[in-house]
């Protein structure tokens, strides 16, 4: 599909019957960057296959079932986001092509839509690899915060049941702190094995941005859609501009939203310093 896309790009851009070069080649530049993240994606993917499935194993490892509540919401509302954006670009591209459909043309506009798709589950992967990464962070800090709520209720004054209980503690303490350096460990090398990609990726949001951008001027003052009505093309561009925004602001709040877990465990660490002074040691030294 990807090949009969690139050898029919000029053709399925004529069918748009734009009124200049400068918006055929707007177009040409989207296509070529979003075929090139694709194929860097796939070289990406076949260079680093042991380490994807090493990845693939550790998530698997990491994964809880009381993690879904915590995000389910954002992914449901992220593949709800990426399908009607997909769905919008068919809206808009087959009844420009409607008149000069042959297959080529056919099978290239398919082509098209594939990019598309393949791009967001990209995305997706990434996206939802990190939306668990928050959940599980999520839990780690309330099993923190309520150890840490047992610990500054024990009572000293009955010897034989706190140090008992100091070794319990000592141990969940370091059950936890075990699965927030694993947790890091994972982040630190999904972000490496996803670092071509997710450039790659942001680079393509901006130019479907600034290329939607244009289009919708472009519809202002030329109305170079003239089988359509240009109130519907005029709703639908910004339609899809909003999805663009509201899709890109969904993976920047999940990366902030970590990276705001992660400094409430710091700041939950640091209440250690407020246990009792003849608290067990070990515990002391298990955060």
């Amino acid at each position: 599909m990807l090949t009969v896309y690139v050898l029919n790009l000029h053709e399925i851009v004529k069918t748009w019957e734009l009124p200049n070069r400068l918006q055929e080649y707007v177009l040409i530049v989207l296509s070529v960057f979003r075929i090139t993240c694709i194929f860097l994606t796939l070289a990406s993917r076949w260079w680093n296959r042991e380490e994807f499935m090493q990845i693939f194993d550790a998530f698997r490892r990491q994964y809880r079932p009381e993690i879904l509540p915590y995000c389910r919401r954002r992914i449901l509302n992220k593949i709800f986001c990426a399908t009607t954006v997909d769905t919008v670009h068919i809206v808009i591209t087959m009844p420009m092509m409607r008149k000069q459909l042959t297959l080529s043309i056919t099978l290239g506009a398919w082509g098209l839509f594939s990019t598309t798709v393949v791009v967001h589950v990209i995305i997706m992967q990434y996206f939802m690899a990190m939306a668990s990464i928050r959940g599980r962070y999520i839990l780690l800090n309330k099993e923190l915060q309520a150890l840490i709520s047992e610990t500054r209720s024990l009572n000293p004054n009955r010897i034989g049941v706190f140090i008992t209980t100091c070794c319990s503690i000592a141990d969940r303490f370091e059950k936890i702190a075990k699965s927030q350096s694993d947790l890091q460990a994972f982040i630190d090398r999904l972000t490496r094995v996803y670092e071509v990609q997710v450039a790659s990726l942001v680079i393509v949001y901006y130019l479907h941005l600034v290329a939607n951008l244009y289009f919708v001027l472009s519809l202002i003052k030329h109305n170079f859609i003239s089988m359509i009505s240009p109130e519907f093309v005029m709703f639908i561009y910004t339609t899809l501009i909003v999805l663009y925004f509201v899709d890109f602001s969904m993976n920047a709040s999940t990366i902030v939203g970590l990276l705001d877990t992660h400094e409430e465990m710091v700041q939950l660490l640091g209440q250690r310093t407020l246990f009792q002074l003849n608290f067990d040691q070990r515990s002391m030294a298990s955060p």
